[in-house]
């Protein structure tokens, strides 16, 4: 990515690195992970970026020197505030550790590539997002880094309360 500074790169990977864990503040509800799917736009299953590519969860838009990120693996039903903090969170651990950009630009969906693609834009072995709340939850509790960053007692509650909202199998939520 070579009109991202050093920052957005670290910034991005880990981003990168830490959005499975971060999909319980961003898609909260059961329904959330019904509509996280390869080949619908919705940003799709593998924890990737590309420029303008909208199967990626995360899109890099507009041109070099004025681009931004799309995050397309939230959905209305997360609280903007706590999703913001969880990516933000995420970012600024890449930040502070310097983090290399090691995931390329992705030109095509992930689920597509063959072999020989994914291995070309650093995708041997592609982080994949939850399928499921339950397994989202299970993500963020394990992930220290996140959790020492959002604050332990935060995540806890999160977790707690997400489960009480939102069980696996509730009308409530779906």
């Amino acid at each position: 990515a070579p009109t991202l500074s050093s920052t957005e790169q670290s910034f991005l990977q880990s981003v990168l690195n830490h959005l499975p864990s971060v999909c319980p503040l961003i898609l909260p509800t059961v329904a959330s992970y019904g509509r996280m799917l390869d080949g619908i736009w919705s940003g799709g299953t593998y924890a990737i970026w590309g420029t303008d590519n909208r199967e990626a969860p995360i899109r890099l838009c507009g041109a070099p020197g004025s681009h931004h990120f799309e995050l397309k693996s939230s959905d209305a039903t997360a609280n903007p505030y706590l999703a913001l903090a969880g990516v933000i969170g995420a970012g600024v651990l890449g930040i502070e550790q310097r983090t290399p950009l090691n995931i390329g630009d992705c030109a095509k969906p992930a689920f597509l590539m063959s072999e020989i693609e994914r291995k070309a834009v650093g995708l041997e072995n592609p982080g994949r997002l939850p399928k499921t709340i339950h397994e989202a939850r299970s993500l963020l509790l394990a992930n220290k880094e996140l959790s020492q960053i959002l604050g332990e007692d935060f995540v806890q509650r999160y977790v707690a309360v997400n489960e009480v909202r939102c069980p696996l199998h509730s009308d409530f939520c779906e």
